[in-house]
């Protein structure tokens, strides 16, 4: 090994450098002999590797948080915003049985038009 003062660091001297052959790379800083390329990973990398499993076990926690606390997307949905699922009797506005068009609807609303002026009329009202 020779201290090198342009890098300030120790290398290998010229005279020992040689080529490795496929998967190998000569290592200029530690042993001065070809290594296995799985042994020599970047710093960059790992450091990438380690942020990103911390941000995936962060989010799963908060996810779990919320879950347990329902709080976000985990919140019980109120009864009020969702459309339950009756049967349509024949002849109602909502059924293929009326008058009022090709898909029962009037004046070419569309299926869910009466439901969304409803929700849109108390939105308003609560603001």
């Amino acid at each position: 090994m020779q201290w090198d003062p342009i890098n300030c660091m120790c290398i290998c001297p010229m005279a020992s450098w040689r080529v490795c052959s496929t998967g190998y790379i000569f290592d200029f800083t530690q042993s001065c002999q070809c290594v296995p390329t799985s042994t020599t990973a970047s710093m960059g990398l790992l450091v990438a590797v380690i942020v990103l499993m911390s941000c995936l076990v962060v989010t799963a926690a908060g996810g779990f948080f919320m879950y347990r606390r329902q709080t976000g997307v985990f919140r019980p949905r109120s009864r009020r915003n969702t459309v339950a699922a009756a049967p349509h009797r024949a002849g109602s506005p909502g059924s293929r049985a009326s008058s009022g068009g090709a898909n029962g609807c009037a004046a070419g609303k569309g299926v869910g038009a009466a439901f969304d002026d409803d929700l849109m009329k108390e939105a308003a009202r609560l603001t």
